[in-house]
């Protein structure tokens, strides 16, 4: 993840009501390298309902080797840059369970030692239209 004024930036994504999400991102070490299943020991992360971060919707762990790539990832989920993603998290329907229009704020810190490393994402939900009665 590339650093803005020591801050990593923010993920914007956007996906439909009872769909799950795929956070991409490319999450760099301390060195600046891309981070690999080893760069870190643990990692924990929090969804909130956005934009107050009071409401906490749901916490937890996520297993390093589950969602991190050892090489740069590319293809149809990414197009940001030619570079790639090495951290991919399926977010799943019940870890996003507001209905209609919304907006999730989801914090993924990653540890090593004394260092920590923060992903932040914004997540716009679209709604699900209802289908038209026959007539």
């Amino acid at each position: 993840m590339n650093m803005v004024h020591g801050f990593p930036p923010i993920i914007e994504g956007a996906f439909y009501e009872g769909s799950p999400f795929d956070l991409l991102a490319r999450v760099r070490d301390d060195t600046g390298n891309p981070a690999t299943t080893n760069s870190f020991d643990s990692c924990t992360y929090h969804i909130y309902e956005s934009p107050d971060k009071v409401t906490e919707l749901s916490n937890g762990s996520l297993v390093i080797g589950d969602v991190f790539h050892d090489t740069l990832q590319t293809g149809p989920k990414w197009n940001r840059d030619s570079e790639g993603y090495n951290f991919e998290w399926n977010i799943s329907t019940s870890k996003l369970p507001l209905a209609g229009e919304a907006i999730y704020w989801i914090e993924v810190i990653f540890l090593k030692v004394a260092v920590r490393t923060p992903l932040t994402a914004r997540v716009y939900q679209y709604p699900l239209k209802s289908a038209p009665t026959p007539t």
